[in-house]
């Protein structure tokens, strides 16, 4: 799979291994002293970790929402509370 591919699919994959190719450079010589490739990589993982966290995130608000219209049928809340599982 390409690395364009790679992003477009599961981008904690890209991270990681966009860091990871990054670290492995971080030891070169020939390499601008400018480039602070260890954090540079720690800023791409991050972006992984943080769709991640976010996915996780909406996951448990359906979740929770889909709890609340089992446990309360009739609550005033359950038109509410289906349009964000909808969403």
């Amino acid at each position: 799979m390409a690395h364009a591919d790679l992003y477009d699919v599961d981008i904690l994959a890209w991270s990681e291994q966009q860091a990871k190719v990054l670290r492995g450079l971080a030891g070169r010589r020939d390499l601008p002293n400018a480039l602070d490739l260890y954090h540079i990589a720690e800023e791409i993982e991050d972006v992984g970790i943080s769709q991640l966290n976010a996915a996780g995130s909406f996951i448990r608000l359906i979740l929770t929402h889909a709890i609340k219209c089992w446990a309360d049928p009739a609550a005033l809340s359950l038109l509410h509370w289906h349009a964000e599982i909808g969403n």
